[in-house]
């Protein structure tokens, strides 16, 4: 009969087991991080994403007449559910811009639409640029520097643009959103 030496004996069916779970157990803590990695990963797209309609809509006020503050702070209020579009288009059609031939205030109703709202089909850029960060909520708001004119919001005045982005990310169990906001003076 064979004399077996101990360095030639095989590992227990108990040995390989207990290799098997341990090894599943570490397998499924890198699978938990890796997900919470890209639920990370999309929360700051969603974020920079929103800080980028932020500076577009800054740019439009900018861009507008700059008594025309109070304007953009209403059409944000109105239009905050992006249930309507607006009645006159203020941009490029066709190559063609109709910016000059718009008021002051058609041009914040159609920019405050244009920048969190329009979702037209076929249109990759802004199909994707509200729609991509699951915005919950934009508002416009002034801290009136000379409360004593009749302009809600005087030159000089602080202007607050802020965004609400759903959150995918779970802490403590509960989906947070994230706030972005992008101040300018007029």
């Amino acid at each position: 009969m064979p004399v077996v030496k101990r360095s030639e004996v095989g590992s227990t069916m108990i040995e390989v087991l207990v290799s098997v779970v341990v090894v599943a157990i570490g397998l499924l803590g890198m699978a938990s991080l890796q997900l919470n990695s890209v639920k990370t990963s999309f929360d700051s797209a969603g974020q920079s994403q929103a800080s980028w309609l932020a500076q577009e809509m800054a740019e439009r006020i900018r861009s507008n007449n700059s008594d025309a503050a109070e304007f953009y702070i209403d059409a944000a209020a109105n239009n905050a559910s992006c249930g309507t579009a607006p009645s006159v288009y203020c941009g490029l059609v066709n190559g063609i811009g109709s910016v000059d031939s718009c008021t002051s205030q058609q041009r914040a109703i159609f920019d405050v639409w244009d920048v969190f709202c329009n979702a037209t089909e076929g249109d990759e850029l802004y199909a994707s640029a509200a729609d991509m960060i699951s915005l919950s909520d934009f508002s416009i708001g002034c801290d009136d520097s000379d409360v004593t004119d009749s302009n809600i919001c005087s030159r000089g005045s602080l202007i607050a643009i802020s965004i609400e982005v759903a959150g995918r990310s779970v802490v403590a169990e509960e989906k947070k959103n994230r706030d972005v906001q992008i101040y300018m003076s007029l």
